[in-house]
């Protein structure tokens, strides 16, 4: 739920919401002889830099919750401000230490075998919920960048001062950055083929011209809601993600008839 944290009545007035809302749940579960642990909730306020949300406490029951720095939903580390920070430190950290490991035992270890664990246990990791990182600051990119880095030697058996560049072409890896516009592109085609939850589909609107033109039918464009904030607005999927489709070249790409064909010809362009 969304209010202004200056605004003391919207802000009084979502706080009730909630706790009403908290509260349906709580004699919901009692119906079912269940128990909702106060202890375990949590509330986090999502805010822009240099601000805060004062007294944002949440009663639930007779506890009240008061509210957490960061907190982790389906696997991703968010903070208040949205930088993604504590999200990519929490990354970093498991997928070092997994190279760590795989470096141990690497000189017993194939070339392929090599390359499987590190897909595995190193860049599943980047790949997860890299759509969130869409244009984050560099230098919380380039830590993630770093790891993949050095997975790559790993894997090649690249010298550390060696120049990675040529490495990573010859894996054929794509920059954090980029894997992250790689993975929007892929949920914008998956809803316009009816691959994804009707939700994510209706954030993209097709634009249809009030006339017949001739060049409409060449490529599929969809609709750039405004946004307000740069932070924030610009790096929502109903912006962004329409924004990388509409300037997405080749434009037989937006053409494709399957996922499999789109993703391999994706990534070949990029």
């Amino acid at each position: 739920m969304a209010f202004k944290p200056k605004e003391t009545i919207a802000h009084n007035e979502t706080l009730r919401r909630i706790e009403a809302c908290l509260n349906d749940i709580i004699l919901w579960m009692n119906t079912i002889f269940f128990k909702l642990n106060a202890y375990k909730t949590e509330v986090i306020g999502f805010v822009p830099k240099r601000r805060d949300v004062e007294d944002l406490t949440v009663r639930v029951g007779d506890s009240v919750i008061k509210p957490s720095t960061t907190e982790r939903n389906l696997g991703a580390v968010l903070d208040s401000h949205l930088n993604m920070e504590q999200h990519v430190n929490s990354v970093s950290r498991s997928c070092f230490m997994h190279i760590r490991q795989v470096g141990q035992f690497r000189k017993y270890l194939t070339v392929d075998s090599t390359r499987t664990l590190i897909k595995s246990l190193v860049a599943l990791r980047l790949d997860y919920c890299n759509s969130l990182l869409y244009r984050s600051p560099k230098h919380i990119l380039n830590k993630l960048q770093k790891v993949y880095n050095t997975a790559a030697r790993i894997s090649t058996r690249t010298p550390r001062y060696c120049h990675i560049t040529p490495v990573l072409k010859e894996l054929h890896g794509l920059p954090v950055h980029v894997r992250a516009e790689y993975k929007l592109l892929t949920c914008v085609f998956k809803p316009l083929h009816g691959q994804a939850p009707t939700y994510i589909r209706n954030m993209l609107d097709i634009y249809i011209p009030s006339r017949q033109l001739r060049s409409q039918n060449d490529c599929l464009t969809l609709i750039v809601p405004r946004s307000r904030t740069v932070t924030y607005g610009d790096r929502a999927f109903m912006t962004a993600a329409p924004k990388l489709w509409n300037i997405l070249v080749p434009k037989t790409l937006k053409s494709c008839e399957t996922l499999p064909v789109f993703k391999r010809a994706l990534k070949l362009t990029l």
